[in-house]
């Protein structure tokens, strides 16, 4: 099947609309070429719109999934901050106890003679 020619409308003599090509070429009207020319593009068109509509049902689908995993992903930021600070919480005590035991020690080491007799 051969495609139809891009068409254009001119004027010609004597005020009569005719078909013309992109050359400026006068063109035989053929009315049914034309209409079928345009029941063409009147279903590749409704083809196009159903292809955007699914891909806009699939944008919705992936923007859904998206949140969820940014929620997520939230959730366990939050939940490795507070082990975080619990972590940080027991080595403070750790660090607390062992400098205790460090001054206990000094003050053991510093006591004179005298008071362990």
């Amino acid at each position: 099947m051969r495609a139809a020619p891009s068409l254009c409308w001119s004027m010609a003599i004597k005020g009569s609309t005719v078909p013309v090509d992109a050359s400026g070429n006068r063109v035989a009207f053929k009315p049914q070429a034309m209409l079928d020319e345009s029941l063409k593009q009147q279903k590749r068109i409704a083809e196009l719109e159903g292809t955007v509509e699914r891909q806009q049902k699939g944008m919705e689908v992936l923007m859904a999934q998206f949140k969820e995993q940014a929620a997520q992903i939230q959730k366990v930021s939050a939940q490795l901050e507070l082990g975080k600070s619990a972590a940080q919480t027991v080595l403070n005590n750790q660090d607390e106890r062992l400098r205790s035991k460090t001054s206990d020690r000094r003050t053991w080491l510093k006591a004179p003679a005298a008071e362990f007799r």
